[in-house]
């Protein structure tokens, strides 16, 4: 987890894969399921989110799942109606996802009527350590954000926000001695910077979940 410790792969835009999230002190990463490397899951002056989880919500009509991407092969389990999961399209065999967790298959489409099963784009909660969660490079719609984790309210927002904090405090502080209490007009400044989610009423939560005390 070094920005400098380059690999000598690149992760090109639009590609799919599992990936589990890592945090290393305010720092968020990528770790690649089949090739083990990391990759930054925010842009580093930016602080853009540069990946987008792969979501589905099902359709009407209950899914089936399948142990492999054929469909003789179901298993006792099923998506009920509009339920949102986990996956990403099977690279070798179009017309099927694959779950997260489970790592079990779903057929994409009626196999009789050719319909629609699932829809994209719902958002699934992820926490950071759990099950691998399905990612894309980039985001064709406009900027990505971080997926919001479990115990984050449904009505947070995300938010890439100026705060106080060490920085801020740091240089008040160098302020203070250099010129006494006017110093401390530079923590109104306000140098560090954050992604958090934030509710309403102004609460605010971290991209692992945790809540920010004000």
């Amino acid at each position: 987890m070094n920005n400098e410790d380059k690999a000598d792969i690149t992760c090109p835009n639009g590609e799919h894969f599992f990936g589990r999230l890592e945090q290393l002190g305010d720092v968020l990463w990528l770790v690649h399921e089949s090739n083990g490397l990391y990759l930054p899951a925010q842009h580093p002056q930016s602080k853009q989110w540069l990946f987008e989880e792969v979501t589905w919500t099902c359709g009407k009509d209950e899914v089936t799942y399948r142990n492999s991407p054929n469909f003789d092969d179901t298993v006792n389990e099923k998506v009920v109606p509009y339920a949102c999961i986990s996956a990403m399209p099977a690279a070798s065999q179009p017309g099927w996802l694959q779950e997260a967790s489970s790592k079990l298959y779903l057929p994409m489409n009626n196999p009789s009527t050719g319909e629609p099963l699932f829809t994209r784009g719902a958002t699934a909660t992820v926490v950071a350590g759990s099950a691998p969660i399905p990612m894309q490079m980039g985001n064709a719609t406009g900027p990505a954000q971080a997926p919001k984790p479990a115990g984050v309210p449904p009505e947070a927002t995300f938010l890439h926000e100026k705060y106080i904090g060490p920085t801020t405090m740091a240089a008040g502080c160098a302020g203070c001695l250099c010129c006494g209490l006017p110093g401390l007009i530079i923590c109104l400044i306000q140098l560090d910077e954050r992604d958090v989610w934030i509710t309403p009423d102004g609460k605010r939560w971290d991209l692992m979940g945790k809540r920010i005390e004000q």
